[in-house]
C-alpha cells in the first residue's frame, strides 16, 4: 500500500526548569493508505505528543526540534504550493508531491487540519465547547473547509461570526443539511432535532460520536484517534470501535489509533508500534506483536494483562525513566529482566524478526530471550477464587441512596416531575470474612455510591448495613467514628484523594492520630510519637515503598506509588473490611499488576475482606471470589466468579462480558453483543426491568410471534413515541420540498410556491418515517398497528399512538420488576423466574 503519512527522525521537546524533556526522541513511523496503525505504551511514553506533533498542535513550552512529518498527497501539495507561493519551497516537495507538515506555516496547517487530517480527542466533555450547540460545532468544520473557507483573523470578522449566534441563526440550509447528514452517519438518532442541543444534553457515548462527526465531516484521508474510548464504558466502547471500523470501511481512510488498551489494539489495528520513553521499541503486524513479541518491554507489557489462566500477575518492576536525563543505550535496560552489558552502550539498532516477508522490527540487541523463567521468582499468593460460607461479615439489605435535585422547599412544591436521582435503589448482598466481592457495571449504575453509602460517607436514604451484627446506618457519630477503625476505603484517583501539602509519612500518620493509635501495651516505654513513626515505617514497607520516600509529597511520586500511599493510609487503623473504589482504573497495565498483587498479598497477610468496585471485568475476574453486576441502581446478577464468566444468565451480564476487548488479534469476536443506546436516566428509570430499553432478549407478548430483532425495533420505536422524540417536522419539510419540486417540474402546471395539500404530505411522511425507524419490512401481525401509530404520530397524536402501541406490544419486562432470588446463582430477569 502507498504511504500516506511518514514520520522520520521526529524529536519533540519541552523546556522546563529542570531541563529539556525529550518527549519524542527520534521517532520513525509510517501510516499507509487505508490501514489502521496502533500506537501503544504506558502513560508518559510520548504517544499523544507524537500525534500532536504530526498535527502541528504542540504548544509552548514544547516544540518540534527536528524530523519530518511528510504527507503524501499530490492534490494537497499542488494546492498548498499555489496558496503559499513564497514559502512553498520550504515545505512542499513538488517532485515527490509531498508536504512536510513539520515545516508548513500555520496558515497551511489550518487548511490541512480538519480537511486532509482530523483528530478525535480523549475526553469529549472537555473537547466540545459547552457554550455552542452541537450543530454549530459540526457546522464550523464544514464551513471552514467546504463552504466558503476561513475568513481572515480580524476583529470585525470575529464580531460577524458572533452576531449570527446571538440572533439564533447564521448557518445556511446547505450546511445544516450536511451537518444533520454526518450526525446521522455516526449514529445519532433524530439528528435534525438535536442540532440545537448543547454537549451537556448528550450522554458520554453520544458526545464521543459528536467528536467523531466533527473529525469526519470533511472526509479526511487520515484520522488520528487519541484514546477515543478511554473515558467510556466497555459497552459504549464497543459501540464506538464498531462505528470507527464501519466508517473507515465506508470512507477508505487511514487511522492512527493511540491507546494504552492492548485489547482494543488487537481488535482494531493492522499494524502496531510500541512506544517506550519517547521511542518506538517494536513495530510490526498486529498478529506478530501479540504472538511473537520480540522486545522485552512488549513481552512484559503483555504479561501484565490479567487473564483467566494467570493465578498471579507478573508486573514490570520499576518506573518509566524521566525523559530529561535518559540513560545511555536502551531506555528500558534498568527495568529489563534480560539486560546485557551492551544494552547500556551506544545506540541500540533495530533488528528484524519473524518471516522474511514480514516487516517486524525491534530495538533490542537480543535476537531472542528466554521467557520460560520470567515470573517464576515472583513471591506472593495466587488469586484463586474460593467459596465462603457461614455468617456474613457484611450484610446489605434494601440499601437506597436518592439524591434530591431540589435546592429548597419551594423547589419541591413547584416541581412538575420527579426530583430524586435514584443512584442506588434497593441493593442486597452479603460479604464473608476474607472474601473479595467484585461490584461491576457501567458508569452511573451506582457502584461507587453503593460503596460510599456502605461506609456512610454519604448518608443512605433507606436500608440496613450490618457489619459484624451492628447496623452502620443507625450508629451515632461516636459509634460510627469507632467503627471507622474496622471499615476503610481506597479511593479511585490517588492524586486527588491525597493532601498535596502532606508528605507520605504525614498522610499515613493522620488516621493514627485521629483514632489515637497504635494502642500501647503495658511495659511499652516508647512515646506515642515514636510508636506511630514505627507503625508508619511498617506500613510504608508493607505496601512496597522505600523508607526514603516517607518525606516526599504526592506530586513527587508516580501514579502507582501514590496509590500505594492510599492503601497504606487505609491499612493504618488495621481494618477488617475495605471498600476499594476503582483502585487501579487510573493506572497503566504494568502498574495495575503491581497494585493487584499487593492487594492480594495484604488480604492474605491481614485477613482482609474487600468490596472491589471496578468497570474492568478482566481485573474483577482476576481478583474476585464472587461478582455482583449492577445496572441503574439495582443488582442484576450475583455468582461465583468462574461461574459468572462461564455461564452468565442476565442479558446485561452477557452483553457486558461480550464487550470485553480480547488482547488477541486471532480471537473470534463475531458473536459480540453490541448494546444499542445509553443507560436511561436514574431520575426517571424505566418501569419493570430497568434494562428492558436496551435488552437484546426482551420478552414479547405470548400472542405475538415475531423475531427478537423486529420486536427490539418496535420497543425502541415505542420508547421514542412515548418520549415524543421523533422529528416529524423535519421529515414533513423534506417531504414537502420533494412535492414542491415535483409540482414545479410538472410541465409548468403547478407553481413551487403553491401550498402542498396536507394529505399529499402526510402519506409520504408516514412512509419516510417507517423507512427511517425500521430496517426492513414488518410481518403482517404488526404491520397495520405500526402504520396506524405512524399516522397518529404525523398528526401529533402522541398519547393515542403510545396507547395503541402499548395495548398491542406491552411486555412482561415493562409491567413487572424482576426480583433477585435467594438461590445459588440469582439473576433479576424474567427469563429466569425461579432465580
Amino acid at each position: 500500500m502507498p504511504d500516506l503519512l511518514s514520520l522520520s527522525g521526529l524529536r519533540t521537546q519541552f523546556v522546563t526548569d529542570r531541563g529539556r524533556v525529550k518527549a519524542v526522541d527520534g521517532l520513525d513511523l509510517t501510516v499507509h493508505e487505508g490501514e489502521t496503525v496502533g500506537l501503544v505504551g504506558e502513560s508518559g511514553s510520548g504517544k499523544s505528543v507524537t500525534a500532536l506533533s504530526a498535527m502541528g498542535l504542540v504548544d509552548d513550552p514544547g516544540e518540534v526540534v527536528d524530523g519530518q512529518v511528510r504527507f503524501h498527497d499530490p492534490d494537497l501539495a499542488r494546492r498548498l504550493a499555489e496558496e503559499h507561493p513564497k514559502q512553498a519551497d520550504e515545505f512542499v516537495d513538488r517532485s515527490e508531491s509531498v508536504v512536510d507538515l513539520a515545516r508548513a506555516p500555520e496558515a497551511a496547517m489550518r487548511s490541512v487540519r480538519g480537511g486532509e487530517m482530523s483528530m478525535i480527542f480523549q475526553d469529549p466533555m472537555t473537547s466540545l465547547n459547552p457554550a455552542l450547540t452541537v450543530g454549530e460545532q459540526v457546522a464550523e468544520s464544514l464551513r471552514l473547509h467546504q463552504y466558503g473557507g476561513r475568513k481572515p483573523d480580524t476583529w470585525w470578522n470575529a464580531v460577524q461570526e458572533t452576531l449570527p449566534s446571538l440572533r439564533g441563526g447564521g448557518i445556511s440550509e446547505e450546511v445544516l443539511d450536511a451537518t444533520a447528514e454526518i450526525l446521522a452517519e455516526v449514529g445519532i438518532p433524530e439528528p435534525e432535532a438535536r442540532l440545537d442541543d448543547y454537549p451537556h444534553e448528550f450522554s458520554g457515548g453520544m458526545r464521543q460520536r459528536v467528536l467523531i462527526a466533527i473529525a469526519l465531516a470533511c472526509r479526511p484521508q487520515l484520522l488520528v484517534a487519541d484514546e477515543p474510548t478511554t473515558a467510556l464504558d466497555v459497552t459504549i466502547q464497543a459501540q464506538i470501535l464498531d462505528l470507527i471500523n464501519d466508517l473507515q470501511d465506508e470512507f477508505g481512510m487511514s487511522v492512527l489509533f493511540i491507546t494504552h488498551d492492548l485489547g482494543v489494539v488487537a481488535e482494531t489495528c493492522d499494524r502496531v508500534a510500541v512506544m517506550y520513553a519517547g521511542e518506538i521499541v517494536e513495530e510490526g503486524p498486529v498478529e506478530e506483536i501479540f504472538h511473537n513479541p520480540s522486545h522485552p518491554y512488549t513481552y512484559t507489557l503483555l504479561e501484565s494483562i490479567p487473564s483467566e489462566d494467570k493465578d498471579r500477575l507478573t508486573p514490570i518492576e520499576g518506573n518509566v525513566p524521566n525523559l530529561i536525563d535518559n540513560p545511555p543505550g536502551c531506555n528500558f535496560a534498568p527495568r529489563c529482566p534480560w539486560t546485557q552489558p551492551e544494552c547500556t552502550e551506544g545506540e541500540i539498532p533495530y533488528l528484524q524478526h519473524g518471516p522474511d516477508d514480514v516487516d517486524h522490527r525491534s530495538k533490542c540487541v537480543l535476537e531472542a530471550f528466554d521467557t520460560s523463567t520470567y515470573g517464576d521468582d515472583a513471591a506472593g499468593v495466587s488469586a484463586e477464587s474460593e467459596v465462603f460460607t457461614g455468617d456474613p461479615l457484611v450484610s446489605v439489605d434494601g440499601l437506597q441512596k436518592h439524591f434530591s435535585q431540589a435546592d429548597d422547599l419551594l423547589d419541591r412544591w413547584l416541581a412538575d416531575g420527579p426530583q430524586a436521582v435514584q443512584a442506588v435503589d434497593g441493593v442486597d448482598f452479603d460479604l464473608y470474612e476474607g472474601e473479595t466481592l467484585g461490584l461491576v457495571g457501567e458508569s452511573g449504575c451506582g457502584k461507587s455510591t453503593t460503596g460510599r453509602a456502605l461506609l456512610r460517607l454519604v448518608e443512605p436514604t433507606d436500608g440496613t448495613v450490618l457489619y459484624a451484627g451492628d447496623d452502620l446506618a443507625t450508629l451515632d457519630a461516636e459509634g460510627l467514628r469507632e467503627r471507622r477503625k474496622d471499615v476503610q476505603m481506597i479511593f479511585q484517583d490517588p492524586l486527588s484523594s491525597l493532601d498535596p501539602r502532606m508528605t507520605v509519612a504525614q498522610t499515613i500518620m493522620e488516621p493514627l492520630k485521629v483514632h489515637d493509635l497504635p494502642e500501647q501495651e503495658a511495659g511499652d516505654d516508647r512515646s506515642a510519637r515514636q510508636a506511630r513513626q514505627e507503625r508508619v515505617d511498617e506500613l510504608i514497607e508493607a505496601v512496597g515503598l522505600d523508607l526514603d520516600q516517607r518525606d516526599r509529597y504526592p506530586h513527587e511520586l508516580s501514579g502507582g506509588q501514590r496509590q500505594r500511599v492510599g492503601i497504606a493510609r487505609a491499612l493504618a487503623v488495621d481494618p477488617d473490611f475495605i471498600v476499594a473504589d476503582e483502585p487501579v482504573s487510573a493506572l497503566d497495565v504494568s502498574v495495575q499488576a503491581q497494585i493487584l498483587n499487593l492487594l492480594e498479598d495484604l488480604q492474605e497477610e491481614f485477613d482482609l475482606t474487600y468490596l472491589f468496585i471496578a468497570h474492568d471485568l478482566s481485573v474483577v475476574r482476576h481478583i474476585s471470589d464472587r461478582v455482583a453486576v449492577m445496572y441503574l441502581g439495582k443488582i442484576a446478577e450475583v455468582a461465583e466468579t468462574d461461574e459468572l464468566f462461564a455461564d452468565p444468565k442476565h442479558p446485561y451480564t452477557q452483553a457486558l462480558l461480550s464487550s470485553i476487548p480480547e488482547p488477541d488479534p486471532l480471537a473470534d469476536t463475531d458473536d459480540r453483543i453490541i448494546l444499542e443506546g445509553d443507560v436511561p436516566s436514574p431520575i426517571d428509570p424505566p418501569s419493570g426491568c430497568r434494562f428492558r430499553t436496551r435488552c437484546p432478549a426482551v420478552i414479547p407478548p405470548d400472542d405475538l410471534d415475531v423475531d427478537q430483532a423486529v420486536y427490539r425495533e418496535i420497543m425502541d420505536y415505542r420508547e421514542r413515541v412515548e418520549n415524543e422524540a421523533i422529528s416529524v417536522a423535519a421529515i414533513e419539510d423534506s417531504t414537502a420540498d420533494v412535492a414542491d419540486s415535483r409540482a414545479a417540474a410538472d410541465g409548468g402546471r403547478a407553481s413551487a410556491s403553491d401550498p402542498v395539500e396536507a394529505d399529499a404530505v402526510r402519506e409520504p411522511t408516514v412512509a419516510d418515517l417507517r423507512q427511517r425507524l425500521f430496517d426492513g419490512p414488518l410481518p403482517p401481525a404488526v404491520d397495520d398497528v405500526i402504520n396506524e401509530s405512524l399516522r397518529l404520530v404525523v398528526e401529533e397524536e402522541w398519547e393515542r399512538a403510545a396507547d395503541l402501541l402499548r395495548e398491542r406490544f406491552e411486555s412482561v419486562c415493562e409491567r413487572d420488576s424482576p426480583e433477585l432470588g435467594a438461590v445459588h446463582h440469582p439473576a433479576a430477569c424474567h427469563l429466569y423466574p425461579k432465580s
